[in-house]
Protein backbone atom coordinates (compact mmCIF):
# COMPACT_ATOMS: atom_id res chain seq x y z
CA UNK A 1 0.00 0.00 0.00
CA UNK A 2 1.46 3.36 -1.03
CA UNK A 3 1.77 6.44 1.19
CA UNK A 4 -1.17 8.01 -0.62
CA UNK A 5 -3.30 4.88 -0.03
CA UNK A 6 -2.45 4.88 3.68
CA UNK A 7 -3.36 8.57 3.94
CA UNK A 8 -6.67 8.06 2.11
CA UNK A 9 -7.54 5.03 4.22
CA UNK A 10 -6.87 6.95 7.43
CA UNK A 11 -9.11 9.85 6.36
CA UNK A 12 -11.75 7.39 5.16
CA UNK A 13 -11.85 5.82 8.60
CA UNK A 14 -12.21 9.28 10.19
CA UNK A 15 -15.16 10.10 7.90
CA UNK A 16 -16.89 6.81 8.67
CA UNK A 17 -16.63 7.62 12.38
CA UNK A 18 -18.19 11.03 11.66
CA UNK A 19 -21.14 9.40 9.89
CA UNK A 20 -21.61 6.88 12.70
CA UNK A 21 -21.81 9.83 15.09
CA UNK A 22 -24.19 11.75 12.75
CA UNK A 23 -21.64 14.52 12.27
CA UNK A 24 -21.10 16.71 9.20
CA UNK A 25 -17.51 17.04 8.01
CA UNK A 26 -15.64 19.31 5.65
CA UNK A 27 -12.40 18.43 3.84
CA UNK A 28 -10.22 21.34 2.77
CA UNK A 29 -6.79 21.57 1.16
CA UNK A 30 -4.87 22.80 -1.83
CA UNK A 31 -5.74 21.62 -5.32
CA UNK A 32 -4.38 18.17 -6.08
CA UNK A 33 -4.01 17.01 -2.48
CA UNK A 34 -6.54 14.20 -2.98
CA UNK A 35 -9.81 15.61 -1.61
CA UNK A 36 -11.87 14.25 -4.50
CA UNK A 37 -10.11 10.88 -4.23
CA UNK A 38 -11.15 10.67 -0.58
CA UNK A 39 -14.79 11.39 -1.45
CA UNK A 40 -14.76 8.82 -4.27
CA UNK A 41 -13.28 6.20 -1.93
CA UNK A 42 -15.98 7.00 0.62
CA UNK A 43 -18.65 6.75 -2.09
CA UNK A 44 -17.35 3.35 -3.23
CA UNK A 45 -17.26 2.07 0.34
CA UNK A 46 -20.77 3.24 1.23
CA UNK A 47 -22.29 1.89 -2.00
CA UNK A 48 -20.66 -1.47 -1.30
CA UNK A 49 -21.20 -1.72 2.45
CA UNK A 50 -24.40 0.34 2.89
CA UNK A 51 -26.54 -0.48 -0.17
CA UNK A 52 -29.71 0.45 1.73
CA UNK A 53 -28.53 4.05 2.19
CA UNK A 54 -29.15 6.87 -0.30
CA UNK A 55 -25.71 8.15 -1.31
CA UNK A 56 -25.55 11.36 -3.35
CA UNK A 57 -22.26 12.48 -4.89
CA UNK A 58 -22.08 15.86 -6.59
CA UNK A 59 -18.79 16.80 -8.33
CA UNK A 60 -20.16 20.35 -8.38
CA UNK A 61 -23.47 22.00 -7.59
CA UNK A 62 -23.64 23.94 -10.86
CA UNK A 63 -25.59 24.64 -12.94
CA UNK A 64 -28.51 24.50 -10.43
CA UNK A 65 -31.07 22.65 -12.61
CA UNK A 66 -28.54 20.03 -13.71
CA UNK A 67 -27.30 19.58 -10.15
CA UNK A 68 -30.84 19.03 -8.85
CA UNK A 69 -31.56 16.51 -11.62
CA UNK A 70 -28.41 14.59 -10.65
CA UNK A 71 -29.32 14.66 -6.94
CA UNK A 72 -32.91 13.54 -7.57
CA UNK A 73 -31.77 10.72 -9.91
CA UNK A 74 -29.34 9.41 -7.29
CA UNK A 75 -31.87 9.64 -4.48
CA UNK A 76 -34.49 7.73 -6.47
CA UNK A 77 -31.82 5.39 -7.83
CA UNK A 78 -32.99 6.32 -11.34
CA UNK A 79 -36.43 4.76 -10.92
CA UNK A 80 -37.80 7.43 -13.27
CA UNK A 81 -36.73 7.98 -16.86
CA UNK A 82 -34.29 10.90 -17.16
CA UNK A 83 -36.46 12.57 -19.82
CA UNK A 84 -39.33 12.69 -17.30
CA UNK A 85 -37.07 14.15 -14.63
CA UNK A 86 -35.87 16.88 -16.99
CA UNK A 87 -39.47 17.99 -17.55
CA UNK A 88 -39.75 18.81 -13.84
CA UNK A 89 -39.19 22.43 -12.85
CA UNK A 90 -36.46 23.49 -10.45
CA UNK A 91 -38.90 24.14 -7.58
CA UNK A 92 -40.61 20.79 -8.12
CA UNK A 93 -37.27 18.99 -8.10
CA UNK A 94 -36.29 20.73 -4.87
CA UNK A 95 -39.60 19.77 -3.20
CA UNK A 96 -39.25 16.13 -4.28
CA UNK A 97 -35.71 16.01 -2.95
CA UNK A 98 -36.79 17.41 0.43
CA UNK A 99 -39.56 14.80 0.63
CA UNK A 100 -37.05 11.99 0.25
CA UNK A 101 -34.61 13.54 2.71
CA UNK A 102 -37.33 13.93 5.37
CA UNK A 103 -38.79 10.45 4.82
CA UNK A 104 -36.60 8.96 7.53
CA UNK A 105 -34.30 6.98 5.23
CA UNK A 106 -30.54 7.37 5.64
CA UNK A 107 -29.20 9.98 3.21
CA UNK A 108 -25.55 10.98 2.79
CA UNK A 109 -24.52 13.95 0.63
CA UNK A 110 -20.97 14.03 -0.67
CA UNK A 111 -20.56 17.57 -2.02
CA UNK A 112 -17.32 18.27 -3.85
CA UNK A 113 -16.04 21.70 -4.95
CA UNK A 114 -18.47 23.59 -2.73
CA UNK A 115 -16.40 26.76 -3.17
CA UNK A 116 -17.65 26.90 -6.77
CA UNK A 117 -21.32 26.64 -5.81
CA UNK A 118 -23.86 29.25 -6.91
CA UNK A 119 -25.69 31.20 -4.15
CA UNK A 120 -28.99 29.40 -4.81
CA UNK A 121 -27.42 25.95 -4.58
CA UNK A 122 -25.43 26.95 -1.51
CA UNK A 123 -28.74 27.90 0.08
CA UNK A 124 -30.00 24.42 -0.84
CA UNK A 125 -26.91 22.88 0.75
CA UNK A 126 -27.44 24.93 3.90
CA UNK A 127 -31.04 23.71 4.09
CA UNK A 128 -29.85 20.11 3.86
CA UNK A 129 -27.29 20.84 6.58
CA UNK A 130 -30.05 22.36 8.69
CA UNK A 131 -32.07 19.14 8.31
CA UNK A 132 -29.03 17.17 9.45
CA UNK A 133 -29.27 18.90 12.84
CA UNK A 134 -32.99 18.21 13.15
CA UNK A 135 -32.83 14.54 12.19
CA UNK A 136 -30.37 11.72 12.65
CA UNK A 137 -30.69 10.30 9.15
CA UNK A 138 -29.04 13.05 7.04
CA UNK A 139 -25.38 14.01 6.87
CA UNK A 140 -23.18 16.04 4.55
CA UNK A 141 -19.49 15.56 3.77
CA UNK A 142 -18.24 18.62 1.89
CA UNK A 143 -14.93 19.34 0.19
CA UNK A 144 -13.22 22.38 -1.28
CA UNK A 145 -10.01 24.35 -1.29
CA UNK A 146 -11.05 26.21 1.85
CA UNK A 147 -13.83 26.18 4.42
CA UNK A 148 -16.93 28.04 3.13
CA UNK A 149 -17.13 31.67 4.19
CA UNK A 150 -20.85 31.31 4.85
CA UNK A 151 -21.40 31.45 8.62
CA UNK A 152 -24.24 28.90 8.55
CA UNK A 153 -22.09 26.37 6.70
CA UNK A 154 -19.22 26.95 9.12
CA UNK A 155 -21.60 26.24 11.98
CA UNK A 156 -22.96 23.04 10.40
CA UNK A 157 -19.61 21.50 9.48
CA UNK A 158 -18.57 20.52 12.99
CA UNK A 159 -15.71 18.26 11.87
CA UNK A 160 -13.01 19.93 9.77
CA UNK A 161 -10.27 17.97 8.07
CA UNK A 162 -7.35 19.73 6.38
CA UNK A 163 -5.48 17.63 3.82
CA UNK A 164 -1.86 18.69 3.95
CA UNK A 165 0.51 18.41 0.94
CA UNK A 166 3.05 15.60 1.12
CA UNK A 167 6.47 16.45 2.49
CA UNK A 168 9.55 15.51 0.45
CA UNK A 169 10.12 12.24 2.30
CA UNK A 170 6.50 11.10 1.81
CA UNK A 171 6.58 12.09 -1.85
CA UNK A 172 9.86 10.23 -2.40
CA UNK A 173 8.49 7.06 -0.77
CA UNK A 174 5.36 7.24 -2.90
CA UNK A 175 7.36 7.60 -6.12
CA UNK A 176 9.67 4.73 -5.15
CA UNK A 177 6.69 2.43 -4.59
CA UNK A 178 4.65 3.51 -7.63
CA UNK A 179 7.56 4.08 -10.06
CA UNK A 180 10.60 2.03 -8.98
CA UNK A 181 12.26 2.59 -12.38
CA UNK A 182 12.79 6.31 -11.67
CA UNK A 183 16.22 7.24 -10.34
CA UNK A 184 16.99 9.67 -7.49
CA UNK A 185 17.51 12.71 -9.74
CA UNK A 186 14.26 12.09 -11.62
CA UNK A 187 12.29 11.72 -8.37
CA UNK A 188 13.85 14.91 -7.00
CA UNK A 189 12.86 16.85 -10.12
CA UNK A 190 9.27 15.55 -9.94
CA UNK A 191 8.96 16.41 -6.23
CA UNK A 192 10.17 19.97 -6.86
CA UNK A 193 7.56 20.48 -9.58
CA UNK A 194 4.60 18.85 -7.79
CA UNK A 195 4.67 20.96 -4.56
CA UNK A 196 3.49 18.00 -2.47
CA UNK A 197 0.42 17.17 -4.56
CA UNK A 198 -0.12 13.37 -4.89
CA UNK A 199 -1.99 13.85 -8.16
CA UNK A 200 0.73 16.09 -9.60
CA UNK A 201 3.36 13.55 -8.56
CA UNK A 202 1.71 10.84 -10.64
CA UNK A 203 1.14 13.15 -13.60
CA UNK A 204 4.75 14.37 -13.68
CA UNK A 205 6.06 10.80 -13.29
CA UNK A 206 4.00 9.60 -16.27
CA UNK A 207 5.08 12.64 -18.30
CA UNK A 208 8.74 12.03 -17.52
CA UNK A 209 8.44 8.37 -18.56
CA UNK A 210 6.70 9.36 -21.77
CA UNK A 211 9.43 11.85 -22.62
CA UNK A 212 12.03 9.21 -21.77
CA UNK A 213 10.49 6.75 -24.22
CA UNK A 214 10.44 9.39 -26.95
CA UNK A 215 14.12 10.18 -26.29
CA UNK A 216 15.01 6.45 -26.35
CA UNK A 217 13.16 6.10 -29.65
CA UNK A 218 15.15 8.98 -31.15
CA UNK A 219 18.42 7.41 -29.96
CA UNK A 220 17.32 4.10 -31.47
CA UNK A 221 16.57 5.78 -34.81
CA UNK A 222 19.92 7.61 -34.83
CA UNK A 223 21.79 4.39 -33.98
CA UNK A 224 19.97 2.51 -36.74
CA UNK A 225 20.84 5.23 -39.22
CA UNK A 226 24.49 5.20 -38.14
CA UNK A 227 24.56 1.41 -38.43
CA UNK A 228 23.27 1.55 -42.00
CA UNK A 229 25.75 4.26 -43.00
CA UNK A 230 28.69 2.28 -41.56
CA UNK A 231 27.57 -1.05 -43.00
CA UNK A 232 26.65 0.17 -46.49
CA UNK A 233 30.20 0.69 -47.86
CA UNK A 234 31.26 -2.71 -46.53
CA UNK A 235 28.24 -4.37 -48.10
CA UNK A 236 28.88 -2.71 -51.47
CA UNK A 237 32.50 -3.82 -51.37
CA UNK A 238 31.42 -7.39 -50.61
CA UNK A 239 28.96 -7.45 -53.51
CA UNK A 240 31.53 -6.08 -55.95
CA UNK A 241 34.07 -8.65 -54.77
CA UNK A 242 31.56 -11.45 -55.26
CA UNK A 243 30.80 -10.27 -58.80
CA UNK A 244 34.46 -10.08 -59.72
CA UNK A 245 35.19 -13.55 -58.26
CA UNK A 246 32.33 -14.92 -60.34
CA UNK A 247 34.32 -13.77 -63.37
CA UNK A 248 37.48 -15.53 -62.14
CA UNK A 249 38.02 -17.32 -65.47
CA UNK A 250 38.56 -14.00 -67.13
CA UNK A 251 41.15 -12.55 -64.71
CA UNK A 252 44.62 -13.54 -63.43
CA UNK A 253 44.95 -15.82 -60.38
CA UNK A 254 46.89 -13.16 -58.44
CA UNK A 255 43.92 -10.82 -58.74
CA UNK A 256 41.59 -13.62 -57.63
CA UNK A 257 43.59 -14.11 -54.42
CA UNK A 258 43.59 -10.38 -53.73
CA UNK A 259 39.84 -10.21 -54.24
CA UNK A 260 39.34 -13.21 -51.93
CA UNK A 261 41.15 -11.27 -49.17
CA UNK A 262 38.97 -8.22 -49.89
CA UNK A 263 35.81 -10.33 -49.70
CA UNK A 264 37.01 -11.92 -46.45
CA UNK A 265 37.60 -8.54 -44.79
CA UNK A 266 34.27 -7.23 -46.13
CA UNK A 267 32.41 -10.15 -44.52
CA UNK A 268 34.43 -9.68 -41.32
CA UNK A 269 33.50 -5.99 -41.26
CA UNK A 270 29.83 -6.81 -41.71
CA UNK A 271 29.91 -9.32 -38.84
CA UNK A 272 31.62 -6.80 -36.54
CA UNK A 273 29.09 -4.07 -37.33
CA UNK A 274 26.10 -6.37 -36.84
CA UNK A 275 27.53 -7.68 -33.54
CA UNK A 276 28.12 -4.14 -32.23
CA UNK A 277 24.60 -3.12 -33.17
CA UNK A 278 23.01 -6.17 -31.52
CA UNK A 279 25.03 -5.59 -28.32
CA UNK A 280 23.87 -1.96 -28.14
CA UNK A 281 20.30 -3.02 -28.93
CA UNK A 282 20.36 -5.53 -26.04
CA UNK A 283 21.87 -3.03 -23.57
CA UNK A 284 19.24 -0.44 -24.47
CA UNK A 285 16.52 -2.91 -23.51
CA UNK A 286 14.70 -3.02 -26.84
Amino acid sequence: MSGEDVLSQSLLNDLLICLDDNQNAYISGRAGTGKTTILINLLDYLERERPEWHIVYTPKLTPPKQALISIYSQLTKQEKDESEIRKMGQDQLTDEIYKIITSGERVIFLADNTNKTTPSMFEFLNNVLDLSLKTDNVNVIGAGRFLPKDERARFYFTIRIIVQPLDNAQADRMLKEAHPDLDHHQRKEIIQKSFGSPIALQQYAKLMKKKGKIKEGMIMAEASQQFVMELLPVAILFVLSYVVIALRFFIYWEVQIALLFVAFYAVRGMVIQVTKYLEWHDQAGY
